[in-house]
């Protein structure tokens, strides 16, 4: 049973819907070893190339939520063609698997047997 679950991995499905949602609150989880607190975040977000996410608050769980700079009035992302890997990439396993994910959002996980 044990090597079943170490088997499992978590596939990212579905496709954009382009409404602006994660893009109004992005998650960020802070468990991560080196990022410690908020503030060394907001220093090291200042030269990383995520700056274009401004900070909005922490979850109920201690997690940070931004919203993109780059969102247009109409909900839209003004750089979606050249958008970040970072964007790319949104949402990540950790959003599935802290259940953050927003409602309305074109992708779903699924697990699948590797």
């Amino acid at each position: 049973m044990y090597n079943l679950l170490h088997s499992m991995k978590i596939i990212r499905k579905g496709s954009c819907k382009k409404r602006g949602l994660c893009c109004k609150s992005i998650h960020v989880e802070l468990k991560t070893r080196w990022i410690k607190n908020v503030k060394f975040w907001l220093f090291i977000l200042k030269f990383s190339p995520l700056r274009h996410l401004t900070y909005t608050e922490l979850d109920e769980d201690g997690d940070m939520r931004f919203k993109c700079r780059h969102l247009t009035k109409q909900g839209l992302c003004g750089v979606h063609k050249n958008r970040p890997m970072f964007c790319r990439l949104y949402p990540f396993q950790s959003t599935y698997r802290n259940n953050k994910m927003l409602p309305g959002c074109g992708y779903w996980f699924e697990k699948q047997l590797e």
